[in-house]
């Protein structure tokens, strides 16, 4: 039960982690390299479309790390 909640808690953190970097790694990027988008079609897309895909394969990846380790603590405590 342990790692299914360390799975759980690992998910949410992935995507809400994962969005906020994609989110504002573009945000930063395009501030570096002067890109200007006026009508705001680009960061719409990242913010709809590729932010959320980012933020489910971050949070997958939360997931299965974090419960990989709440297994590994557990079987440690255990022996």
């Amino acid at each position: 039960m342990r790692k299914f909640f360390a799975g759980v808690a690992g998910f949410v953190l992935g995507v809400a982690l994962g969005y906020c970097v994609i989110l504002f790694g573009w945000v930063a990027y395009m501030n570096v390299f002067d890109i200007i988008d006026r009508e705001g079609a680009m960061t719409m897309g990242f913010a709809f479309t590729i932010g959320p895909i980012g933020a489910v394969l971050s949070g997958i990846f939360g997931a299965i790390w974090l419960a990989r380790r709440a297994g590994r603590t557990q079987r440690e405590a255990a022996s």
